[in-house]
């Protein structure tokens, strides 16, 4: 599922994960809701992606303008594509390997 920050009208993630950061509070003694299986590669792909434009998850998310909308969306293509490689690959692997 997608996450749209209402401040830049900016959808982050892929339906691999509900949002970049996960930090959801519960009440004293709930589970914790459970993440997404690549949602933490999706943050890293996010991270790595805006680490080379030279910026920062929290430093566009905190712009409000067109180059930081434009930047996010970019991260969230970039990470969307790569985990699509990703997962292409591991089927790949295990249809090679008789797993499936």
């Amino acid at each position: 599922m997608c996450t749209r920050d209402t401040a830049t009208g900016v959808t982050i993630g892929s339906t691999r994960s509900r949002n970049l950061k996960v930090g959801v509070m519960t009440k004293a003694g709930e589970t914790p809701p459970v993440e997404e299986p690549l949602a933490s590669l999706e943050r890293q792909f996010i991270t790595d992606f805006l680490a080379a434009k030279g910026s920062t998850y929290e430093a566009l998310h905190a712009r409000n303008d067109r180059e930081a909308h434009s930047l996010l969306a970019a991260a969230s293509q970039y990470a969307s594509e790569r985990l699509s490689e990703f997962e292409a690959r591991s089927r790949y692997l295990h249809r090679l390997h008789g797993d499936e």
